[in-house]
């Protein structure tokens, strides 16, 4: 049931897609998925979604919400996924939205791999499977 709830939201997601800034997208990416999230929740299938994730895991939305400091329901904007191979560790994921900068990168600094890098006029991270 998670994985039908999963691919309907995907496709619904892909459905409602904004224009995408193809200059994020290197050259050689073999593939892309981009997902306008703020569109969705607008539609009457995003409310119902977002009300449903809400009613049954409040709890654990409001612990993401204090250690992240981001509404992970509201604060996303989009998320927009390449790759240049099917190798998952070689993916790429680009994730807007209004967030905690403090608390988002303490978070990712957990992870013993992560490492962050500037790019044009923002810092991004990044973190490897081992």
């Amino acid at each position: 049931m998670r994985l039908g709830t999963c691919l309907l939201l995907a496709a619904a997601a892909l459905a409602f897609a904004a224009p995408l800034n193809h200059n994020q997208i290197p050259a050689g990416s073999a593939w892309l998925a981009h997902l306008d999230f703020e569109t969705f929740r607008s539609s009457q299938m995003g409310q119902l979604i977002t009300d449903d994730i809400s009613q049954k895991h409040q709890q654990k939305l409001d612990a993401l919400n204090e250690l992240l400091g981001s509404n992970l329901l509201t604060d996303i904007q989009s998320i927009t996924l390449y790759g240049p191979d099917a190798n998952e560790k070689n993916a790429v994921s680009l994730i807007r939205g209004r967030f905690n900068r403090e608390k988002l990168l303490a978070f990712l600094r957990l992870n013993p791999s992560y490492a962050e890098t500037d790019s044009d006029c923002s810092s991004a991270g990044s973190a490897r499977q081992a």
